[in-house]
Order: structure tokens, then C-alpha cells, then sequence
């Protein structure tokens, strides 16, 4: 059961950590994580120590990041181009959209592959601290999805 926590943990905040880099906001001056990332591994009360590795990694991984992001412009292009080519097959256009998907897994496992890397640097305490606030965070969006159900118009 710990073990599927601690999974459902880093493919949340893998995922979300994706989502701001693909945004362009995984990062800010300094190093460090964006948005709600940061507010949440500031709450961990991170040792200086702690700190400086954490941005040591974001910095590391912010190119690689940023590499992977226009690639995935340039695909997400070439989609909508084969799209609004009246000669492209479904499956010139279905081949596109693999390679766009292909570099948006690429995304998603090279942060989820940071957040371990993030993980082997806090405490246990810390990792503790983190799934709660990761647990809270489900909680709050799956609230605002059935929140987004209850209103959206019935087909």
C-alpha cells in the first residue's frame, strides 16, 4: 500500500513538474522548482545543503528539458501542418502524433527520473511530509474535476 502511495506521489508531482516545463515555467532565476512545486518543497523545510542540491539538479536538467520542449513544438507543428494537409493519410497524421507523444514520454520520464532524484535527497520525515501534501493535492483536483462534472452541460 506505501509502495502505491509513494508511486501515485512521484507521478503526480513527475507529472505536474512536466506540465510547468512544458509550459515554460519549470523553473525560475536561480534554479529551484516554479509554481506550486517550490511553495511545496519549501514547506519540507529543506536544509541548505538540501537546497543547493535540489537546484543543482533543476539547473542540470533545465537544458535537457528545454531541448525536449522544441522538439516537441517542432512535432506538434508538423501535426497540425499533415492536419490541414488535404493529401496526408490518417496514418501520416496518426505518425505525427506518435512523435509528438513520444517526446512528451520523453518529458514525463525525465522528470519523473528528477523526482527520485529529488526523493534520495530529503529525509524520511521529509518524504513523509511531501506525500501528505502530494495526497492533498489529489484530493483538491479530483474535488475540482467533480466540482467541473457537477457543471458541465449534459450532452
Amino acid at each position: 500500500m506505501q509502495s502505491k502511495l509513494l508511486l501515485s506521489m512521484a507521478l503526480v508531482f513527475a507529472l505536474a513538474v512536466s506540465h510547468a516545463e512544458a509550459r515554460g515555467k519549470g523553473g525560475h532565476k536561480g534554479g529551484g522548482f516554479g509554481g506550486g512545486h517550490h511553495r511545496m518543497l519549501k514547506e519540507l523545510d529543506l536544509t541548505k545543503e538540501q537546497r543547493e542540491k535540489v537546484q543543482a539538479l533543476r539547473k542540470t536538467n533545465r537544458e535537457k528539458s528545454k531541448a525536449i520542449r522544441e522538439k516537441m513544438k517542432g512535432a506538434r507543428k508538423a501535426m497540425f501542418e499533415k492536419m490541414k494537409d488535404p493529401k496526408a493519410t490518417d496514418a501520416d497524421i496518426r505518425k505525427a502524433f506518435e512523435v509528438l507523444n513520444g517526446y512528451r514520454n520523453e518529458m514525463q520520464r525525465s522528470h519523473f527520473e528528477e523526482t527520485l532524484e529529488i526523493r534520495k535527497i530529503l529525509t524520511p520525515e521529509q518524504r513523509t511530509k511531501l506525500a501528505e501534501k502530494v495526497t492533498e493535492k489529489i484530493e483538491h483536483l479530483r474535488e475540482r474535476i467533480q466540482d467541473m462534472e457537477e457543471f458541465s452541460p449534459e450532452d
